[in-house]
């Protein structure tokens, strides 16, 4: 999760050097405030990006009260920043303000309120390339910047659990297995890595073709089609590999965590969170496609599409939610001093594999 912040930390701060561009070139038309927020915005960033990849592992049992309050600022100006971020949608209402101002400019070229519309040009990013350019990185990175602050909070959250906690006695801590190359290559596991790649790309790809040839009505019946298709194709497989984890839960025979986790309560409970517009999302549009009935081609892909879509969102979040109370370790054992049961060909010496 570390890394994914770190991701998402930095595409952040890139969107703030452009929105510090392109607010110090509208500078004319802001209020001070808000020229001056971005330079005031990334500092704070930065030093909690810091402290989130320092010490979010940490466990804290001196000072408990003060760290506590620290911790519980700093997230209610994550969520405040995250509230402002979804709810400010200036950008957008600029460029269609900007929009509209060209179309009566045009219409108004021969009247006599010429000294107005160029006084209106001012507060207009258009004229400008380089306002443009900082105004297009700024709305294209935008998204970015609200996940961040999600993220954040919802690490800060865990590490305010992790306050003066201790394990339970039912709970046995573990490792996590550091992932390397050669763990890669001898285990067998880059099939899933490289086809997961290979998805991802031609998901940016179709992504691509979809939003340009969309709007354009002589390719618009294609875009569609490569969108239908593209997910067609893709959800079945990912469906049938939750269900095949799922087998692969049961068969395995892994001792569950059941000590108290906030780390992995939180995962769920966004998880779920996160799911539940996905699936009302898929289920009134499975209900709309029946309603309608399949007419035509794209009918039917679309009910298809919704139908898939369902199934697979059930199964994934079913299997992620039972992986994340499974320890990665411990495997049940019918007698003492017999091997662990496992489904995969391995061999234990003193609780290494080889």
């Amino acid at each position: 999760m570390s890394v994914v912040l770190m991701l998402f930390a930095a595409f952040s701060l890139l969107m703030h050097l452009f929105k510090m561009g392109y607010y110090v070139m509208m500078k004319e038309c802001k209020p001070v405030a808000k020229v001056l927020a971005p330079f005031i915005e990334a500092p704070f960033l930065g030093l909690q990006t810091y402290l989130l990849w320092a010490h979010s592992k940490d466990c804290i049992h001196k000072h408990k009260i003060i760290t506590r309050s620290g911790l519980m600022v700093t997230l209610s100006a994550d969520l405040l920043l995250w509230l402002n971020a979804v709810t400010e949608d200036t950008v957008h209402l600029e460029i269609e303000m900007e929009k509209e101002d060209g179309r009566a400019t045009y219409g108004s070229a021969d009247s006599s309120d010429s000294a107005g519309l160029r006084n209106a040009t001012l507060c207009q990013c258009s004229a400008d390339t380089v306002c443009l350019f900082f105004r297009k990185g700024y709305e294209v990175l935008y998204p970015f910047n609200m996940e961040y602050y999600l993220m954040a909070g919802c690490m800060l959250y865990v590490m305010w659990k992790n306050v003066g906690r201790r394990m339970s006695p039912g709970s046995i801590p573990h490792h996590a297995q550091r992932i390397t190359l050669r763990i890669v290559h001898e285990g067998g596991i880059l099939f899933g890595p490289l086809f997961g790649g290979l998805v991802l790309i031609a998901g940016v790809v179709v992504f691509i073709l979809y939003q340009v040839w969309v709007n354009r009505g002589q390719h618009r019946h294609t875009a569609f089609l490569i969108f239908y298709c593209y997910h067609l194709a893709v959800m079945p497989i990912m469906s049938l590999c939750s269900l095949a984890g799922l087998l692969v839960h049961k068969l395995e025979r892994r001792a569950d965590e059941r000590g108290h986790n906030p780390t992995r309560s939180l995962d769920v409970a966004l998880l779920v969170g996160a799911a539940l517009g996905q699936l009302a999302l898929s289920y009134f549009s499975l209900v709309a496609a029946l309603a309608v009935g399949p007419s035509g081609p794209l009918g039917s892909l679309d009910l298809s599409y919704s139908l898939l879509s369902l199934l697979e969102l059930l199964l994934q979040n079913v299997f992620i939610i039972d992986g994340l109370h499974r320890n990665p370790n411990l495997a049940l054992t019918k007698g003492k001093g017999k091997e662990r049961i496992n489904i995969f060909t391995a061999k234990e010496d003193h609780g290494e594999y080889k």
